[in-house]
């Protein structure tokens, strides 16, 4: 794998709504782990690997910016 295929960031500025997964969850490839809302639209973030969710670094509400890093995933 890539190395840095469990850093999540995020892809457009948006505001995070919703977060599926918590700190040491075990997840899997195309697992939900955020909902990110720009513009009025819902994008779903999945997972691009499965394993632990190491780091959260975003709340709930959180303003986000295009290639800020998410959330880190160890597999």
């Amino acid at each position: 794998t890539l190395p840095n295929a469990g850093k999540i960031h995020a892809l457009i500025p948006g505001l995070v709504s919703k977060i599926f997964v918590k700190k040491d969850d075990k997840i899997e490839i195309g697992q939900k782990l955020l909902i990110l809302e720009a513009m009025k639209m819902e994008n779903e973030i999945d997972s691009p690997v499965a394993g632990v969710v190491k780091n959260i670094q975003i709340n709930f509400g959180d303003k986000v910016e295009k290639g800020e890093l998410l959330m880190e995933i160890l597999n």
